[in-house]
């Protein structure tokens, strides 16, 4: 596929593929992706947003989408079917790549919601971190009613930080 096709298939207006390296891993590819959508989110409803088909939260189904995309443009196949879960989904991401101990950026993030066992979670691309050992990252459906894609700072202490994950 050359690269006006992987363009065309990435359909996101005003985004170069020509800005991506083509040796990215599919989540730093991702990464700048999720970056692009920055104040993009919900319109007219709650819980409704391009990312998703279905209505409801939206986290997840940021994050696939936004590896969908990468994928395509990279001219790589995604190694597995993303689910809308986000612990679901960083389980499939950490078992497709690799769990890691310290986040680089093009990583997911997962949080836990609820009990420690639950399925519930919240989940993220990771940006950076700072020489303060805080992790930046960008994330979908974090606050109230509008909710936009956004940049947050986190410490990496936070008990319900599930684990950063990679695919390569």
């Amino acid at each position: 596929m050359g690269e006006d096709k992987a363009k065309e298939q990435v359909g996101m207006p005003g985004w170069s593929i020509g800005t991506m390296r083509f040796d990215a891993s599919i989540g730093e590819a991702a990464l700048e992706i999720a970056i692009a959508e920055i104040g993009q989110g919900e319109d007219g409803r709650n819980n409704i947003t391009k990312y998703s088909t279905t209505e409801g939260p939206w986290c997840a189904a940021f994050v696939a989408w936004c590896l969908k995309k990468a994928a395509v443009a990279l001219q790589r196949t995604l190694p597995f079917e993303p689910s809308a879960g986000a612990r679901k989904l960083f389980s499939q991401i950490a078992s497709a790549g690799t769990l890691v101990t310290w986040p680089r950026p093009g990583d997911v993030v997962c949080w836990r919601r609820g009990r420690a066992r639950s399925w519930q979670g919240h989940i993220g691309f990771v940006e950076s971190s700072t020489p303060q050992g805080l992790i930046e990252t960008v994330e979908g459906n974090v606050g109230t009613f509008p909710a936009h894609v956004r940049r947050f700072t986190h410490d990496p202490s936070y008990e319900r930080i599930v684990g950063y994950a990679r695919i390569v």
